[in-house]
Order: C-alpha cells, then sequence, then structure tokens
C-alpha cells in the first residue's frame, strides 16, 4: 500500500519510540488507590458517583470506580501534583476496567511554580470508554515546555456523557533525554542557497527557511464515501436564512461522532457561520451538494473597534479553568496586553516567526487568587507598527469555586477536524521515509 507523503515529519512521529530508553517512574501518590482517596480529591455532583471500591483491581485491592448518568454534570477526580523539571517526554500509564458507554477523560494540567496552566489549551487529553469488561493498559504521551513544574491527573467524564468503568495503577514515567530527540537523522538543517540539495518534496519559504511542501497533505483522491448520518437541518440549520448555523453543525457533528461516524449533510444552498466549528471525534465527514450549489460563508471577524475577546462571553464566571482570549486586528501588529482592572495578567509581542498572529490568551488561574471574588473589568490593548493602540473591554466575574467546563471551538480556521490528537490506532511503515520522496509505503 502506497500513500502520499504528509510531510518528512509525518515519518518522523510514526517511529517515535523505537530506540528511547527505558523510562524513569514518577509516582502519583497512591495511584494505585491502595490507600483509599488519600492524595485524590473528589467533587460530587447530581448523577455521578466516582467512589474508590473493593469490586474490582488490577492490582491489590482497590480502584476508582467512575459512573456518570446524568446528562449535562461530569465527574471530577483530581491528583496531588507531581513535581518535574521543566522540558521532558512524560507518559500517563494506568489500567481500565471498562463496564459501559464513553467520554471517560483523562487529563493531565502542566502547570509552572506557581500553579499556572503551561501548555496551550486546558490540558492534555485521552478520551476513555467502551464495554469490553476486562483490564487492558492506556498510555496518554506528555511533553513539556522548559518552564513546567508539575503534572496533575484529571478524570472528568464529559458533560453529556454516560459511562461506567473502574481505573487503577495510575502513575508517570518520564521518558529522559532521549525523548526528546527524534531517532533519525536531522535532514532539513540546509540552506536555500544549497539548491544541489533541494528536493521536490522541499519548499523554501518567505523567511528563508527550507520547509518540507505540505501542498499535498490531506485525503488523497478525494473523500472517501461515508453514509449519510445526519442533516444539518435536524440540529436547527437552515440555508439561505442568513442565520449563524454554527451550533446547528457542531451539534451535528458531535451527534455524528459519538454515533461513531459518517457525514453530516447539507442541503443546496448558503449556510453561515459567525463562530469556527471544531470536530473533536474521528470518522465525521461534513457533505454539501457539490460545487456551486453548497456555500458556507464564515462571518466572524474582529469587532469594529479592533480589540474583541472569543471568550468567554460578557459577563461571565471566571475560575481557574475559564479560557480567557483577546483577537486583535492583525496587520501590523506588534503587542498585545490584556489586564483585569488595570493590573496586568498576560502581555504578547511580535518576534520574528509569529506570522499574521492576531490572538493571545491566558486562563483563570492567572487572575484567581490575585482579585477578590466578585465583578471586574478585563481590559485588552493592541499597540501597532505606527505608534497607535485599539481597545477593548468587558465585565467578568471572578469566581474562585467555579469549576468551568465548556468547550470552546478552536480560532485558528473556520472548521478545524482535530480528532482525538494522538490516541488512536498505530500505523506500522513498511519502511522509513526519506527526505525528498512524496509517498510512504505501510505494512
Amino acid at each position: 500500500m502506497t500513500i502520499r507523503l504528509l510531510g518528512v515529519m509525518a515519518v518522523a512521529f510514526m517511529a517515535l519510540g523505537a530506540a528511547w530508553c527505558e523510562p524513569t517512574p514518577l509516582p502519583i501518590p497512591n495511584g494505585s488507590f491502595e490507600d483509599g482517596a488519600e492524595g485524590w480529591s473528589i467533587t460530587e455532583f447530581e448523577g455521578v458517583s466516582s467512589a474508590i471500591t473493593d469490586e474490582r483491581a488490577a492490582s491489590g485491592k482497590y480502584s476508582l470506580k467512575v459512573v456518570d448518568t446524568h446528562p449535562k454534570n461530569g465527574s471530577s477526580v483530581k491528583s496531588t501534583r507531581v513535581p518535574i523539571e521543566g522540558a521532558g517526554v512524560f507518559e500517563l500509564r494506568g489500567m481500565l476496567y471498562p463496564v459501559s458507554g464513553s467520554g471517560l477523560g483523562m487529563y493531565v494540567r502542566v502547570c509552572d511554580k506557581d500553579g499556572r496552566l503551561v501548555v496551550s489549551g486546558e490540558t492534555f487529553q485521552k478520551g476513555l470508554g467502551g464495554s469490553a469488561k476486562e483490564w487492558r493498559p492506556f498510555r496518554l504521551p506528555i511533553y513539556t515546555p522548559s518552564d513546567a513544574a508539575t503534572l496533575e491527573v484529571w478524570v472528568h467524564s464529559y458533560s453529556h456523557a454516560n459511562v461506567e468503568a473502574y481505573l487503577d495503577d495510575l502513575r508517570f514515567v518520564d521518558l529522559g533525554e532521549e525523548g526528546l530527540q527524534p531517532p533519525w537523522e536531522g535532514q532539513y538543517k540546509i540552506r536555500p542557497g544549497e539548491t544541489g540539495r533541494l528536493t521536490p518534496a522541499d519548499v523554501v519559504g518567505p523567511d528563508g527557511i527550507v520547509y518540507p511542501d505540505w501542498t499535498r497533505c490531506g485525503v488523497q483522491g478525494g473523500i472517501p464515501r461515508v453514509d449519510a448520518a445526519t442533516t444539518i437541518e435536524e440540529h436547527g440549520g437552515k440555508a439561505d436564512d442568513g442565520l449563524d448555523d454554527s451550533q446547528a453543525l457542531n451539534q451535528a457533528c458531535i451527534a455524528v461522532g459519538r454515533a461513531g461516524g459518517g457525514a453530516v449533510v447539507l442541503s443546496e444552498g448558503t449556510y453561515v457561520l459567525d463562530r469556527p466549528v471544531t470536530v473533536r471525534h474521528d470518522g465525521v465527514v461534513i457533505r454539501g451538494q457539490g460545487a456551486g450549489k453548497t456555500k458556507l460563508i464564515f462571518r466572524y471577524a474582529v469587532p469594529d473597534n479592533g480589540v474583541g475577546f472569543y471568550t468567554p462571553p460578557p459577563g461571565s464566571r471566571v475560575g481557574k479553568g475559564t479560557r480567557l482570549e483577546m483577537h486583535c486586528a492583525p496587520t501590523d501588529l506588534m503587542k498585545m496586553t490584556m489586564s483585569v482592572d488595570d493590573a496586568v495578567v498576560k502581555q504578547w509581542a511580535r518576534s520574528t516567526h509569529s506570522g499574521n498572529s492576531f490572538a493571545t490568551y491566558i486562563y483563570g488561574r492567572s487572575i484567581v487568587g490575585k482579585v477578590a471574588d466578585g465583578p471586574h473589568t478585563l481590559k485588552g490593548v493592541a499597540e501597532y507598527k505606527d505608534g497607535s493602540t485599539k481597545t477593548g473591554e468587558m465585565p467578568i466575574i471572578v469566581d474562585s469555586e467555579y469549576e468551568d467546563t465548556r468547550t470552546i471551538p478552536a480560532s485558528n480556521a473556520a472548521i478545524t477536524f482535530a480528532g482525538r490528537g494522538l490516541a488512536g490506532p498505530k500505523i506500522k511503515l513498511a519502511r522509513d521515509g526519506k527526505r525528498g520522496e512524496t509517498t510512504l509505503e505501510l505494512a
């Protein structure tokens, strides 16, 4: 079998792990639950039960049992933080006994010495579930930056999930210095002037750096024909009415993903998206009626004043896990500053590789504890090359006890197919890929 090469990095990540040394254990305090709930914070909600039980165990006598039968509430179990030292490659390992349902999220929060999240996005995540009713191992890779100081496990069944499962023998491992090094020889340390070394798979960027040519990325030969699973109209969307269809498309994609995949069908006509849509399940296809028949118009834009807050909505409660994201008019943007009641909480400044950056964000951890709970004003200021500034403000309510479980669509594209990240089946290569090749051979 031969497929088009998605880029040299695709070869690299498939090969990771082959030459790494034996990992160093980083135990999670009471990760086997033999000391009951010691070292764990368990929050109870209506329709959700999380408890240490002796009903079954992968080892020893006890395990963590999670039962979520509520249509909106989700479970919340947090571990003691495990100290680490800066940049590294780690894994969360454990044993799962799935009974029914899906949507048991295993999150790893990477924080700095002050307890602030230092990794883009809320957490690393792996969705667990099924009905195998047998113990099986799982692994979740974690890549940490230089300012990382702790790792924390958060077991959280998604807000609309129904699931029953047991967890046991949770632990981190440090993959060591070799984990930071790719197990292949670097092939892209070449200069644009070295024309004899350039290949058909190379492209010289506008910054004078040679990159892999990604223009053939994606599904080659067209999108596979999959069965229609639902229509956007079944979820509230409607063509040609000029109203926002982003929520309808998002709900349709979620429904199809939870059902195992298929196509979300759009009718002939024009649909509009006032917010981005992020598809977080595998096997989801968005299908129209053909070029010139179905149109999608993306209407989201930075407000007329040049500075707006993408999330949360004005007047929202802000807890430690709330994402506060600011968007600014990008042309000649040099600096972005976020403040609460005139106290600066985040600054971004343009660098060589900033590109067409327009957004910056923080999490509520940067605010909670620094200001009192209650109403405050979130302010954003954008500074430009000509010395001009643009400003935006909105009210927020700081609440140190608020657990924010809202899912926020990615803002880097109108529609983002995110899938399950690093989770999923392994695809073996028949041979190593070499720089310059435009195909991969799979076993």
